[in-house]
């Protein structure tokens, strides 16, 4: 680590007493009778051997992290609590008790663990107390041969200098992180990046941000890195990485957020700018070092973990959630799980039986409407104000009325994963895998933060018969290699499925990971919106001509209505092959008209009586409640 940039011990204290801008936290239902002792401990495995000896580190927090012995750490889950973390530790002490080092009590040690890391949390505040904190502990590490040092009349010296001010601080549970608000998050960039103009200072503020709580830091990291230029994100990169060792990235790499986090860091120094200095080279292959051995230790992935459950957090929470509602954060009912160390509600599990066979899983319309994004971010849908894509959005805003929000999931049929506005769905090549490519292409780095941390990759994979292109699922091996998915049963077993007799079984884990994009990012909203739209360039490769009269006409001249458009796309959302031959069956009904106005008319008359959807009165009665335009050529998007 270069001297010049090493990290001080005034700067670590800055850091740790300063009010430094965080996401607003909120409260959740998740401090459960069982969750006292919900933490992930690093490393998770405790060694053969735990013994009493001298401490290197006698304050806790990160001064000293990188220059002293690597020291146990816990990263708090939701619902923890000091006294918690200090009975799921004491036997540790009782094991390593000898006569001359009693163990402490679990009240001594929770007491201890405060006042050791007083500066850090901070006390008595607790700002920074909240869901996936990292607190190193007085437990540190022997480099020679792995044993965990503790020293239990340290323990008792730092519990009687516990101020009776303090009492409910032990039993005090961690605040919730709240979602990023992806326009507010721009805003704290760009004063961010104002504050802290050099790379130095920026990568000060990231290493310690991180390695505090990289669950808290994740949305923040990844965009300020797409704010800035290459040379700039480069420079950060390796201002970050100079002030890190091998032991903080590993504790790193075991967390979602943080793995994350990483793997971003490590595609930028994959991806340099030209002409490096000598010192510039020298920190990046350093820096790649480091994240490849803390990222794929022996040529294998590391598997990151999620901030922790508990049965009491992870059970139904009572009341009716409905289908879908337009709500400023997720409702507190139905299945919820932790996503990047947020609360994200999974939806209601139910069953639901077709064919003969029952599919039981999680389910959710969704609470983000896409009306007023559509409305708001044309600048992301339509930059150059093109009159074709501004019709097609306004068709594709229309039928969501009978679809979902950009926020809704289902894993509960044989579709086995279905997303947002048009139930985009996993188990058809064209559908689900399209729009992740779609947001692949648009959004490398929010992939990668979403999906492959979850081993979820896609490649392209030629077009159908009727020349739409196709794409297919990948799992991610541990040694980096993708498999594909091929078949149905894959698939659902990769999305948490299990079949056992003609019932089918989704967890709740893919519904919750899949909802987060759609609440926490403009790109992926954006990316459901376009594929959305693009779906009537399928509709006219499947469709191809009708025949009227006798006569082939294409359909992109014969139904230019927004009322016709509005159902032909409503129902091949719901049921794509059933559209051409419901088509030309209306146009057989409709017959000979004397002019192509009321020929679109008709044809959308009959078509509305004889297309197939699930429900096809009450989808028809929502959209036409919406007084689209019958008449032909009102809609300009083919």
């Amino acid at each position: 680590m270069s001297g010049a940039n090493q990290l001080s011990s005034a700067d670590f204290n800055d850091f740790e007493n300063a009010n430094w801008e965080q996401d607003a936290l909120f409260a959740e239902n998740w401090d459960t009778a069982d969750a006292a002792n919900n933490v992930l401990l690093y490393p998770h495995v405790a060694p053969g051997n735990v013994r009493h000896d001298v401490l290197a580190a006698l304050r806790g927090g990160l001064v000293t992290d990188a220059s002293l012995r690597a020291r146990v750490s816990v990263i708090l889950g939701p619902g923890s609590t000091l006294l918690g973390i200090a009975g799921r530790l004491h036997p540790l002490y009782v094991a390593a008790a000898t006569a001359s080092h009693a163990a402490p009590t679990i009240n001594q040690l929770a007491q201890a663990i405060l006042v050791y890391s007083r500066y850090y949390i901070p006390v008595p505040s607790m700002r920074n107390y909240a869901d996936g904190l990292r607190i190193p502990l007085p437990i540190e590490i022997d480099r020679a041969n792995g044993d965990w040092i503790l020293n239990s009349n340290l323990v008792r010296t730092w519990s009687r200098s516990f101020q009776a001010a303090w009492h409910p601080l032990p039993g005090q549970r961690p605040a919730r992180l709240q979602q990023p608000d992806p326009v507010a998050l721009q805003a704290q960039v760009q004063t961010f990046l104002r504050a802290q103009p050099t790379a130095l200072a920026r990568g000060i503020h990231f290493n310690a941000r991180v390695l505090s709580n990289p669950f808290e830091a994740v949305f923040f990291v990844f965009e300020t890195l797409r704010h800035l230029p290459v040379a700039e994100v480069f420079a950060l990169t390796l201002a970050f990485l100079d002030q890190s060792v091998n032991h903080q990235m590993k504790l790193l790499a075991s967390l979602t957020a943080g793995n994350a986090i990483l793997r971003q860091l490590l595609s930028v120094l994959h991806n340099p700018p030209a002409a490096l200095t000598a010192r510039q080279t020298a920190s990046r292959n350093r820096g790649e070092r480091m994240l490849q051995g803390a990222l794929q230790p022996a040529g294998i992935r590391s598997v990151p973990r999620e901030l922790p459950e508990t049965p009491q957090q992870l059970a139904n929470r009572p009341g009716n959630l409905g289908w879908q509602r337009i709500e400023p954060t997720d409702p507190v009912v139905g299945r919820h799980r932790m996503v990047l160390g947020r609360d994200v509600l999974a939806g209601a599990v139910l069953n639901f039986n077709s064919g003969g066979n029952t599919y039981r899983g999680p389910a959710y319309g969704g609470r983000i409407p896409p009306a007023a994004f559509i409305r708001t971010h044309a600048n992301l849908l339509n930059p150059a104000a093109d009159a074709r894509i501004a019709a097609r959005l306004q068709i594709v805003q229309a039928i969501v009325v009978n679809e979902g929000f950009l926020d809704a999931v289902r894993l509960r049929d044989r579709a086995i994963l279905s997303l947002g506005i048009q139930q985009s769905s996993a188990h058809v090549d064209i559908e689900l895998p399209a729009l992740l490519a779609r947001y692949k292409n648009m959004a490398p780095d929010e992939f990668r933060l979403f999906f492959e941390i979850y081993n979820l990759d896609l490649r392209a994979n030629g077009n159908d018969g009727h020349g739409n292109p196709r794409f297919r699922l990948q799992r991610i091996q541990p040694n980096g290699a993708r498999v594909d998915l091929t078949t149905w049963a894959a698939r659902r077993n990769f999305f948490g499925g299990r079949t056992v007799g003609t019932t089918t079984t989704f967890t709740t884990d893919w519904a919750a990971r899949c909802r987060e994009p759609a609440i926490a990012s403009l790109k992926y909203r954006a990316a459901q919106v376009l594929e959305a739209a693009s779906r009537l360039d399928r509709i006219l490769r499947e469709v191809g001509n009708i025949t009227v009269a006798g006569a082939p006409m294409a359909l992109s001249t014969l139904i230019t209505s927004q009322q016709g458009v509005a159902l032909i796309l409503d129902a091949h959302i719901n049921q794509p092959g059933r559209v051409p031959a419901d088509l030309q069956a209306a146009a057989n009904a409709a017959g000979a008209q004397p002019d192509a106005n009321a020929l679109d008319q008709e044809i959308t008359r009959q078509y509305a009586l004889i297309r197939h959807t699930h429900n096809t009165p009450a989808r028809n009665a929502n959209i036409n409640a919406l007084g689209l335009d019958v008449n032909h050529g009102t809609f300009a998007g083919w």
